[in-house]
């Protein structure tokens, strides 16, 4: 027989294998999104959307709803007989938290007005789109359509003319099928069957890939949680936040504009005492612990009209006691020993041109006061001593050096960038300041003081996990008067096979994080308003996730 046959014969028998195995696959898909009608019940003060359906109908967090508004009847051109009606697409909903009997979502790109009562339809008329970075799936998108034919199914050139449309996005990469959303979030990934006697793709792999030319991987792992619960409410809206672990629970630093509280917390909220830095304006506060067994230092960085003005307390009981004051330093604590302590503390001049200057100081306690030195080892270039942590991701037992700065994640080893990503951070904390005040025609700059990545074990098989917050790219502002930050997420960075991977935890959350800790099996976190011109201060939330290892 000719070899030509038998090739042919070969992919035919191969194909016949592998058709149960797709066919239970797209079983599983029809299920997942399948399509029902449901109903806007209510619209928010914060303009989020209730939604409510039958009660045999479950919703889950993710799932894409098309809204559409009733147009003019329609009738047959023969008979005269009504025949149905037009309807206009209003824009699609995202549900983004579940209650027992209904749930709640928000506008996935731009929408008309929607009211209640506005029926909304799961999945149906969504754009989807069919990508296949593996080169052997073309397959699958015939499968797909036939599956899936009440999504609007557009080709690539059509997303690449309308970014923002909300869709399904369907990619076939390893043995895998992704379905992710215009905001590249996950929803469903499916295992593809195995090929007898060809060899798994690995076009989509990164593991063999230089870290320094690597991007952002996708969400690919995610611990399993509860949905995250309330343990307090602050009766100001919070700029910054520190935990400090103690026993049996956690000290919490708390701020608003000019005060500073302190909390125990574990299961509840207490107020243990407060102090007013007035007129001072804080930026951010930094739990420091420089001698083992002491009493915990907390540092403030503080602006007092056109300079940093920073302040060091010492914690005696439950008060505060000021033992150097206006340090002209944006302060930053580290845990460089990985003992769980931050025992070394940064302060970093503020250059009115650049914002973090060059100049770095290592504090130090002598007597009654605070002495500093020049830093004695080397840190990377744009380095800031706020939204950074040092700690060994890698596993090769040498601390990375990881920070935050303008929306962007870069972690190095030494001086060399091993990983770079944006869409990190989003911190309440800014500051509008003139760069030459004395100037009439002066330049006014705004930064952010992002809050620092914590470093902990959620029970995945290789490494340490690096926990930050990120909120959506197209929702960041440089102003602090700018009320629109949406999409805040709690965002995880794991190192494996030689690349840093993205994963999440829980669902999205409707305002940006000021402080995260990790004690146990929780995450506690604070979710604070931005600042609004129209609704001034505004309160702010601690919440906590249960993660099941």
């Amino acid at each position: 027989m000719q070899k030509w046959k038998i090739k042919l014969w070969t992919f035919f028998f191969i194909l016949y294998l592998t058709l149960p195995a797709h066919a239970g696959m797209m079983e599983n898909i029809a299920k997942d999104f399948t399509p029902f009608t449901a109903y806007v019940a209510a619209v928010t003060e914060q303009g989020d959307y209730v939604i409510a359906a039958d009660k045999d109908t479950s919703f889950a967090v993710g799932d894409i709803f098309q809204v559409f508004a009733k147009g003019e009847s329609l009738t047959h051109p023969v008979s005269g007989e009504k025949i149905g009606e037009t309807e206009k697409p209003l824009g699609a909903l995202k549900v983004t938290r579940l209650q027992s009997t209904f749930a709640y979502a928000r506008a996935l790109g731009p929408v008309g007005k929607i009211k209640r009562g506005q029926e909304i339809r799961r999945f149906e008329g969504t754009s989807a789109f069919f990508s296949d970075t593996s080169g052997k799936g073309g397959h699958i998108a015939a499968e797909l359509r036939k599956t899936l034919p009440f999504l609007n199914w557009q080709s690539a050139q059509h997303l690449k003319k309308d970014p923002e449309t909300a869709s399904l996005h369907f990619i076939v990469k390893n043995q895998r099928l992704e379905v992710r959303d215009s905001e590249s979030d996950m929803i469903q990934t499916y295992s593809l069957p195995p090929v007898s006697g060809l060899s798994a793709d690995r076009s989509g792999e990164t593991k063999d890939i230089p870290l320094k030319k690597t991007g952002i991987s996708p969400a690919v792992f995610a611990p399993e949680y509860q949905q995250h619960k309330m343990i307090g409410k602050f009766s100001e809206r919070i700029v910054s936040a520190d935990f400090l672990p103690q026993k049996p629970g956690l000290l919490l630093a708390a701020a608003g504009t000019s005060r500073i509280r302190l909390f125990r917390v574990d299961e509840t909220m207490e107020e243990l005492n407060s102090i007013s830095l007035s007129p001072r304006k804080i930026q951010m506060l930094k739990w420091w612990q420089p001698l083992e067994k002491e009493s915990p230092y907390l540092a403030v960085t503080a602006w007092d009209e056109n300079q940093i003005a920073s302040e060091i307390f010492a914690v005696r009981g439950n008060r505060l006691i000021s033992v150097e004051k206006y340090i002209p330093y944006i302060l930053g604590s580290f845990d460089r020993d990985g003992d769980g302590s931050a025992e070394t503390l940064f302060g970093q001049n503020f250059d009115r041109d650049i914002v973090w200057g060059k100049r770095i100081r290592q504090m130090f306690p002598e007597g009654d006061s605070i002495k500093s030195k020049a830093a004695d080892f080397a840190l990377p270039p744009d380095f800031t001593v706020t939204g950074s942590v040092f700690a060994d991701l890698t596993g090769d037992g040498v601390q990375e050096t990881v920070f935050i700065r303008g929306n962007t994640l870069k972690i190095f080893s030494g001086r060399e960038k091993l990983f770079e990503t944006s869409g990190i951070g989003g911190s309440v904390s800014a500051l509008t300041y003139e760069t030459s005040p004395e100037q009439l025609a002066s330049i006014r700059k705004t930064v952010s003081f992002e809050i620092s990545p914590i470093v902990a074990d959620f029970g995945q098989n290789s490494g340490r996990t690096l926990l930050v917050s990120g909120v959506n790219e197209s929702m960041l502002s440089v102003s602090p008067l700018y009320s629109g930050f949406r999409n805040a997420r709690l965002l995880l960075f794991q190192y494996q096979d030689k690349n840093f991977i993205r994963g999440t935890i829980g669902e999205e959350l409707q305002m940006p994080v000021q402080g995260m800790a990790v004690r146990g099996k929780q995450i506690f976190f604070i979710q604070s308003p931005p600042a609004s011109i129209t609704s001034g201060d505004r309160v702010s939330y601690l919440y906590a996730y249960d993660i099941t290892r």
